[in-house]
């Protein structure tokens, strides 16, 4: 295993720049990978390191970590730590059309049912995705998209918000959660504008719960998503979490060659 940064200069944080601090420390051990000085399997250095040695916040390093994670360039394993990520396989991109558009392209009727609108307080998962404070008072809904009665989509979204007053009279109704993007519900409760996101797919089978929600049987194949939205300087304001039943719904992706 190759050694650590520890002779890593304080200069590789401009601290007078316009570019994040933890962009520039993404943008450094990226170098670091791309260019063959750290290899798939050689750990990198703790948070707790990088944020002593460099003066950051452990928030500021964590954001660095989850930009090279989101990349794959990057994995942390509970209890041993973090790892270049070994290239073994290659992102495939796949085109994610809005629900109701796709239903609508499909000859069936969307629709929705808001099934739980409550403020609720960030457990340590789900702050983590928003880097706010566990039990931070957060925006929560739920609900299902069905197509011509059929349930085909579980949703949940947390959402930071910026005034909880304005939530206890929020009307959100289940044509807007038809009809409305995620970012469009993201303006619509809590004036964030979102300027980009990520989504990751992966395949999944449905516990009892998910099953019974969706109307299948448990262990019934699915696809699970996760979609992170963000505003200026890749700050997260909301998570969406997906289930989609796996035997009626599919994901299509194109290549040029």
């Amino acid at each position: 295993m190759r050694p650590s940064f520890c002779n890593t200069p304080d200069t590789v944080i401009d601290k007078n720049s316009f570019e994040p601090a933890y962009h520039q420390l993404s943008r450094f051990i990226e170098a670091k990978i791309k260019s063959g000085e750290l290899q798939p399997g050689d750990k990198i250095d703790s948070e707790t390191f990088w944020s002593e040695r460099l003066r950051l916040s452990r928030m500021t390093v964590r954001r660095a970590f989850e930009i090279l994670n989101k990349k794959g360039l990057i994995i942390s394993e509970r209890g041993r730590g973090t790892f270049v990520a070994r290239q073994e396989h290659h992102d495939i991109n796949f085109k994610v059309t809005e629900f109701s558009q796709y239903m609508r392209e499909q000859g069936f009727y969307p629709e929705a049912k808001l099934l739980e609108k409550n403020i609720v307080a960030a457990s340590q998962a789900v702050a983590d995705k928003l880097e706010i404070e566990q039990g931070k008072s957060i925006l929560f809904l739920s609900f299902l998209k069905l197509a011509s009665g059929e349930p085909i989509v579980f949703e949940r979204k947390y959402i930071v918000v910026k005034d909880e007053l304005q939530l206890s009279s929020l009307d959100l109704k289940d044509e807007d959660v038809k009809e409305y993007t995620f970012s469009k519900i993201v303006e619509k409760v809590s004036d964030f504008i979102p300027i980009s996101s990520t989504t990751s797919i992966n395949a999944t089978v449905l516990n009892k719960t998910e099953a019974k929600i969706l109307q299948v049987n448990e262990g019934t194949p699915g696809f699970f998503i996760e979609q992170n939205l963000y505003i200026v300087e890749q700050r997260p304001v909301a998570l969406g979490l997906y289930l989609y039943r796996g035997d009626k719904y599919k994901f299509t992706s194109s290549f040029n060659y």
